[in-house]
């Protein structure tokens, strides 16, 4: 699991999309519904999952999934702090493949279709 790879794949899948969105509302002299913090706050979450995996010296299915579930339940309360605006269709899309890839890339065997789904509410 290259961390540094993962971290990079964030922002490029993830986080330059809510950028984007945001500044579409600042160029048309609107107020974003979040902002530059939240997604400082999205990337760190994401971070800190990618961090957690690594830093298990003996992955397992259950270990994994206290991180997947750690993640998702953080990034439950980020999305309702900004009424539920940050994390839209694609972005939703893009985080859920990725907390899936990073699970599978460290090892998890029994790997359900999306492993977000039991505790996403985005």
């Amino acid at each position: 699991m290259n961390k540094e790879s993962l971290i990079s794949k964030i922002r490029e899948e993830v986080l330059d999309s809510m950028v984007g969105f945001m500044e579409s509302y600042i160029e048309d002299g609107e107020e974003p519904p979040y902002t530059r913090e939240d997604i400082d706050s999205c990337e760190e979450i994401l971070t800190d999952y990618v961090s957690a995996l690594a830093l298990l010296p003996h992955p397992d299915d259950e270990k994994i999934m206290d991180a997947v579930k750690e993640a998702v339940l953080r990034l439950n309360e980020l999305n309702e702090e900004t009424d539920y605006c940050l994390i839209e269709t694609e972005e939703r899309e893009n985080i859920a493949l990725f907390i899936q890839e990073c699970a599978e890339l460290c090892g998890l065997n029994d790997i359900p279709e999306d492993v977000t789904e039991e505790w996403r509410d985005w």
